[in-house]
């Protein structure tokens, strides 16, 4: 075999795919069967072999007892799966599907594989991400960077076209994931600037919805119909989802319990089906957009990808919330794949992606466990405060002060969690820091508490005491194993440069005191309109964000170059 290469892989709910990058183009690799989609089911032949791929998907409908699909939706957690009598974890039954996607690969480019990158949901929590981190390891592939998967698709959608300024919001609908993402792109630098999603909404759930009605028109119970039957009303419900993007209505029948029944559905009966879901996904959208701080007018562009996108439904939401015709590629469940490919690229420092420059955010917020004190004063602990707002661009630090809560208090246990709950029971437990204090009086005792966090998964926790200067520090690397010791001493560095507060940067300094002479110059209302922008300027850098802090001073200068020019002094 030739040398080895890194290839980008789509670890789809429904399909996974496979990509390279060839001749500064990336491209999907086929498999044995010539097909770019490999359906992510895993099964047992009759002979007790196992299978994978189309053949598994085929004795998904005849054997749905012998077989295994949907797996991607357990990862990072303790679900199990029945296989031949051998009980499975969702990790592991995706090495099996990874190492087949392997060794196809392998056989295709006749060249070792030895590392990948691997497409994740953007809302998949850290616990998600090293669950798939391991399957690829276990599949005897070298992980060193997971990419998320509509910023993959953003990538691949933004590389063919890198001389444009433009926003681009970017729908990724697949089997069992929703993610909204919204970039914007300068030439070749990709900004993402926004995130969403639901990991437990996706095309799949749309089938269901189908089946479901279908079962409910026909007065039968899921309960008691036949594993195999059912496995075949969901291969007819898959049909008639597709078949009206471009239908008005579609008939079939489907046998159960030895009665061929008839479904006839039409697309505006297929949209009030699916309703429920369609709301979901509208509340997703909403929260891109919000996150983002922008209107839906200032969108150049709206992208779909995944293979749910084509139903019109979905479709027909999106056009009428964004007010604008979504594109769709030629193939929408292969956007991902090419864009890992590039990411692959960009990690072995390929040539053709050289310009390319990658910014990324933080999906999660991170924070620690607070208390409050409740009715008549009772603390009440549990609490999440954050510190890292999910959609910050990274690298990022900040930094927030914390006092104690009880007289005498002699320690501060921090206790790290990612999530969006006020309640930390439902956010996800990152690690812990102990830091002592002085016995005083409670609130007497302040602990200022940085986090610094980089693309690199590397999160440092810095306490520091107030009144004695103690500091005391964890590292918590959210994507285990994927930095040697070298590597996090490099995040390290990179993470100091990011420590000091902006209201200390000399750039942030000078700009503020020219605004403040300019202002002591100007009377009435063109002062009152300057005190307004020095003070969101102000705001935005308490708030330590800065791409917030570019928009203030973006809003803030041309006022004050005008202002000198008139000779306002």
């Amino acid at each position: 075999m030739k040398n080895s290469t890194i290839i980008g892989i789509d670890l789809g709910t429904t399909n996974s795919l496979v990509a390279v990058m060839d001749q500064g183009r990336p491209r999907i690799l086929p498999n044995s069967l010539d097909k770019n989609l490999t359906p992510s089911v895993v099964g047992l032949c009759d002979e007790g072999k196992l299978i994978v791929g189309q053949s598994a998907r085929n004795r998904l409908v005849t054997n749905p007892g012998e077989t295994v699909a949907l797996f991607k939706r357990h990862m990072g957690t303790d679900k199990r799966f029945d296989l031949g009598g051998k009980s499975y974890s969702a990790v592991e039954i995706s090495a099996l599907l990874l190492r087949h996607l392997k060794d196809e690969a392998q056989e295709r480019l006749n060249t070792d594989i030895v590392e990948a990158v691997i497409s994740v949901p953007a809302y998949f929590n850290e616990s998600q991400r090293r669950a798939t981190k391991q399957a690829g390891e276990i599949a005897g592939l070298k992980i060193e960077r997971l990419i998320n998967e509509p910023t993959a698709a953003a990538i691949f959608h933004s590389s063919a076209d890198l001389a444009r300024t433009k926003t681009v919001l970017v729908f990724d609908l697949g089997g069992g994931t929703l993610d909204v993402t919204i970039l914007n792109q300068y030439q070749s630098v990709i900004e993402i600037i926004a995130t969403a999603g639901n990991h437990r909404l996706g095309g799949e759930d749309l089938t269901d919805a189908i089946v479901a009605y279908f079962l409910k028109e026909h007065g039968l119970s899921q309960s008691v119909v036949d594993r195999t039957e059912l496995a075949k009303l969901r291969h007819h419900s898959e049909y008639i989802k597709r078949s009206l993007l471009h239908k008005d209505s579609v008939s079939t029948y489907a046998s159960i319990e030895g009665v061929s029944r008839l479904l006839v559905l039409t697309a505006d009966k297929l949209t009030s089906i699916f309703e429920s879901h369609l709301q979901q996904m509208l509340l997703v959208l909403k929260q891109a957009i919000r996150d983002a701080g922008i209107l839906t007018t200032q969108l150049d562009e709206v992208v779909l990808v995944g293979g749910a996108t084509q139903t019109r439904a979905v479709v027909d939401l999106v056009r009428k919330y964004c007010g604008c015709e979504p594109l769709r590629h030629t193939n929408p469940d292969e956007a991902i794949a090419l864009g890992a490919a590039l990411q692959a690229a960009l990690k072995a420092k390929d040539e053709s992606v050289k310009d390319l420059i990658l910014t990324d955010v933080c999906s999660h917020s991170l924070g620690v466990e607070v208390v409050t004190k409740g009715w008549g004063g009772h603390i009440q602990s549990g609490f999440f405060s954050s510190i890292i707002d999910r959609n910050v661009v990274v690298p990022c630090s900040r930094e927030r002060r914390f006092f104690t809560v009880i007289d005498n208090q002699t320690e501060v246990c921090l206790k790290v969690y990612q999530g969006e709950h006020r309640r930390v029971e439902n956010n996800l437990l990152l690690g812990e820091l102990f830091v002592a204090v002085e016995a005083q009086p409670a609130g007497e005792q302040a602990v200022d508490v940085r986090f610094s966090y980089d693309i690199n998964g590397l999160l440092e926790v810095v306490a520091k005491v107030s009144s004695t200067g103690l500091t005391q520090s964890k590292l918590i690397l959210l994507q285990q194993g994927v930095l040697t010791e070298e590597e996090v001493v490099e995040s390290r560095q990179r993470l100091e440069a990011l420590k000091t507060h902006p209201r200390e940067k000399l750039a942030n300094q000078i700009l503020l005191m020219r605004a403040e002479r300019v202002y002591q110059m100007t009377l009435g209302q063109l002062r009152e309109h300057l005190e307004y922008l020095i003070r969101q300027y102000e705001y935005a850098l308490d708030s330590q964000d800065e791409r917030r802090i570019r928009v203030a001073a973006a809003a803030l200068l041309p006022l004050l170059e005008q202002l000198d020019t008139e000779g306002i002094e």
